[in-house]
């Protein structure tokens, strides 16, 4: 079950900087998702559910499942939101990618890394399933039972009906004895395994022969030794073969094992979005105001590579002039860094991020009983707790030298909340106010990138955003406003979002990630 929103939001408020080792610029990224949470709270409440048993996707109940996170774009850049192809209901390549990425390990903010179906495997086909001694020892006795009871059902039918049947068709004569009991000896047909569970067996065997008779207790004994060493035998057969299905899912998907075809056309293994992309498409392009939020920032140039920014949170942090916010043109010049904030003269920002929207995704689970999927995460987490140990059960062998705390690399997103619209109100008091107005007016559009990320994209790698520009000659100030211009309008399978912040997984993890 996922945390509530709610809860993740106070933790939040309460230490909005709280984690050690985080830059100025992830103190941003947790403003972030401190108000984006905020928002999801109002709005939805306790964050859905999702179960085992799902067939859809499933996080198991004690895993260390987080609340939105601070966020920082990597190569993969901003979410493709646009997962499905309405066209042939084919999975979105980007959003693929994106999804089933894994985490860097031990990062603030978030990060998203190799794909967590590498570690995976690194981890599951190191898992077998083993007997303890005593078990062992067990399984010997029983097989040995079974050998000297079936000499018994053998003699007995010899002195019944004066000979054993000859093996023929790769049958041994106490399968053939056995046949035709099942077959012949009761109405209707029965099989060996109905006749280990059956309370009275002569009411099974309801057409047993006179000369039958002095086999019964014979045949009651083997079934009862076959009893006792098909549970050991059974338990070593049937897991090291569901983890070899599971393994071959996400080694060698295809449509057999339950292989997910993306709009490359490649099978891989399977993802799923519990987001219908219909509520992501309205949800983005909201307008209710319940569903926006304001970061409102103070910015000074301190040096020639470092802005003071000021969130009006009691502290100043000092950013990166590169990563924070660039206004670009198409020739590639940024004019936040050379036009508007150049000296000492302050300049105010209101980001304003609209449409702020949840999704979900996680990995598909392992169904035994349909035999395909893939994610089965009980096996790893045995093995770690049985490692050392003689007992029964899944064991690692050799052991895959993986971190599988909460501070290594095996662990997933399972939800992003983003916005697509992003509207920017830029505030400069300088004595060169007319020159900035007269620079920006100029330019048809804009590219803006906050914090590394474009604010919201059409085609993937750019946000065209128009200019209106408003002077005041009293106080010596101009007033920038950019608006998503209409290409944001539409939506496809090339379009992004910023991210706000990442819902994360940690399976294996015992406790929950401290935020």
């Amino acid at each position: 079950m996922r945390p509530r929103i709610s809860d993740a939001w106070a933790l939040f408020a309460v230490d909005p900087v709280g984690r050690k080792g985080l830059d100025s610029l992830g103190n941003i990224a947790i403003k972030l998702a401190v108000h984006a949470n905020a928002v999801i709270s109002g709005r939805n409440g306790p964050a859905s559910k999702c179960s085992e048993d799902s067939s859809l996707f499933s996080i198991e109940s004690n895993a260390a499942v987080e609340a939105f996170q601070p966020f920082q774009v990597g190569s993969l850049g901003n979410f493709p939101y646009y997962w499905q192809n309405p066209g042939n209901l084919k999975f979105n390549e980007k959003t693929y990618h994106w999804v089933s990425a894994g985490l860097k390990a031990n990062a603030s903010p978030v990060q998203l890394a190799q794909p967590f179906t590498n570690l995976y495997i690194s981890a599951l086909s190191k898992v077998s399933y083993s007997l303890s001694n005593t078990d062992q020892a067990k399984l010997s006795q029983a097989q040995r039972d079974v050998t000297d009871q079936q000499g018994a059902l053998l003699k007995a039918w010899q002195a019944a009906y004066g000979t054993v049947p000859a093996g023929t068709g790769g049958l041994e004569p106490i399968d053939i004895i056995i046949n035709q009991i099942t077959q012949t000896w009761a109405s209707p047909p029965t099989t060996l395994e109905q006749l280990q569970q059956a309370h009275d067996i002569n009411s099974v065997l309801n057409k047993t022969p006179a000369s039958g008779k002095p086999i019964l207790p014979a045949l009651v004994n083997y079934l009862n030794a076959l009893q006792s060493s098909i549970s050991l035998v059974n338990a070593t057969t049937m897991n090291s073969g569901y983890l070899q299905q599971a393994l071959a899912a996400v080694q060698g998907p295809n449509a057999e094992n339950g292989a997910l075809e993306t709009s490359d056309g490649r099978m891989r293994p399977a993802y799923d979005v519990s987001t219908p992309l219909e509520d992501i498409l309205d949800g983005l392009n909201s307008t209710d105001k319940t569903k926006a939020f304001t970061l409102k920032m103070s910015i000074v140039r301190s040096s020639p590579t470092e802005y003071s920014v000021d969130m009006n949170d009691g502290r100043t942090d000092k950013v990166p002039i590169v990563d924070f916010l660039s206004i670009e043109t198409d020739d590639g010049a940024d004019l936040f860094q050379d036009k508007i904030v150049t000296g000492s003269d302050p300049a105010e920002i209101d980001a304003t991020f609209m449409g702020v929207t949840t999704v979900y995704f996680g990995p598909v689970y392992f169904s035994k009983a349909a035999m395909e999927n893939w994610y089965w995460i009980s096996p790893i987490k045995d093995a770690m707790k049985n490692d050392g140990k003689d007992v029964s059960g899944f064991k690692f062998s050799p052991n895959p030298q993986i971190d599988f705390t909460k501070s290594g690399a095996f662990a997933f997103l399972t939800g992003v909340v983003i916005s697509k619209k992003v509207s920017l109100t830029i505030t400069s008091k300088s004595a060169n106010y007319k020159t900035i107005a007269h620079t920006i007016q100029a330019l048809p559009s804009a590219n803006l990138k906050f914090l590394g990320m474009p604010m919201g994209s059409a085609t993937g790698d750019s946000s065209k955003h128009k200019a209106i520009v408003t002077t005041n000659d009293e106080d010596a100030s101009v007033v920038i406003n950019f608006e998503p211009s209409s290409e944001l309008v539409g939506d496809s399978l090339e379009s992004t979002a910023f991210v706000l912040g990442v819902q994360t997984n940690y399976p294996t993890a015992e406790e929950k990630r401290e935020l």
